[in-house]
């Protein structure tokens, strides 16, 4: 999930016929540094590194696979969808002994797991969404960071009334909608309806707290809490994190790696002071607990299977991601025994 960059954009590392090709999202910083990392130490024998922006990357990946044309090494968020290139035979299980699977933590791990089998390395740190806010923004609408759904509700009108969008959604990216839908659930029944659903059990597509929390986000957007033009909203251009900034919205709910889009997109705004975060409101009539956070547990890097350099793949993979130099950082962190570092 990243602020686009052209997804056809060229190499970011030097090209070699004996290196390895990598491709991945434009915000990962992280991941690009392992890359240099390596790269430095086999000279000969390089990484080529593409990266591209999030919808046009899901796209571009599922035809290279179709074309027998994938990378290497890809990046995945693990799940279903990567699920689905392990049915199809496109990616190699990875080992204890291969790449020390054993020093990331177990439930991160599981997203990439699948019967009984590891298919990606995380590639960063654990990824909350929370929800963020523009200070000045809502002390000027006299509107404080909302606690609760009904706080919620009542500083959209607020908001309104001074020509603010109260919350910042890219819709056009489908994808943002989701995050909010995800907490809406949780807040309404709790986790374990969520758990229910990923299971793959469809009847709890109809428990009741599906059909609440869906209610919740009608409510949200009849009340004008995501402007006028959110269909047309795009993430990946940086349309929704330039409102925020930019005043012309008040908040935002989004994964942690917003932080870094809005520190590269605005500086001066960051170093201002003017950007808050904090939780998701609560919703007083729900079962679920306020304190649960949604978001993604880690990103993945995943070994095409068709490769014809796997023992450099895992020479990578083992060495140079979220290694000893890298602190394996978050936040929170991937692996276990570590303390994650960054903001928020």
């Amino acid at each position: 999930m990243s602020l686009a960059a052209c997804g056809s954009s060229g190499p970011s590392t030097t090209a070699s016929a004996k290196g390895l090709t990598m491709w991945a999202l434009n915000d990962q910083t992280i991941l690009k540094e392992s890359v240099d990392a390596y790269n430095k130490d086999h000279p000969d024998a390089k990484i080529t590194l593409r990266l591209f922006a999030n919808d046009d990357y899901k796209q571009k990946l599922r035809v290279a696979f179709g074309a027998n044309q994938a990378p290497d090494l890809f990046f995945n968020w693990g799940g279903g969808a990567l699920n689905d290139y392990v049915k199809a035979g496109k990616v190699d299980a990875l080992t204890t002994s291969e790449v020390h699977t054993d020093r990331y933590t177990p439930s991160v791990l599981r997203s990439a797991t699948f019967d009984g089998k590891v298919y990606g390395v995380p590639a960063n740190g654990l990824a909350p969404v929370v929800l963020y806010y523009n200070k000045k923004v809502l002390a000027h609408a006299g509107v404080k960071p909302p606690k609760t759904y009904d706080d919620l509700l009542a500083a959209v009108q607020k908001l309104k009334a001074k020509d603010v969008v109260p919350l910042s959604l890219a819709a056009n990216s489908k994808w943002p909608t989701l995050m909010h839908l995800e907490y809406l659930l949780d807040r309404t029944g709790g986790a374990e309806v969520f758990a229910k659903i990923a299971s793959g059990d469809s009847a709890a597509w109809k428990n009741p707290p599906v059909t609440k929390a869906n209610q919740y986000l009608q409510e949200l957007s009849e009340a004008g809490a995501f402007g006028d033009n959110a269909s047309s909203v795009n993430y990946d251009q940086g349309s929704s994190t330039a409102l925020l900034y930019t005043g012309k919205a008040a908040m935002e709910v989004m994964g942690t790696w917003e932080y870094a889009n809005i520190a590269k997109a605005a500086p001066d705004f960051r170093k201002s002071g003017d950007l808050g975060y904090t939780a998701f409101p609560a919703l007083t009539d729900g079962s679920g607990d306020p304190k649960n956070i949604v978001g993604n547990p880690s990103n993945f890097l995943s070994l095409n299977s068709s490769t014809s350099q796997k023992t450099e793949a895992l020479t990578y993979l083992k060495d140079y991601v979220l290694n000893d130099s890298q602190g394996c950082r978050g936040p929170p962190p991937a692996c276990t025994g570590r303390t994650g570092t960054g903001t928020p």
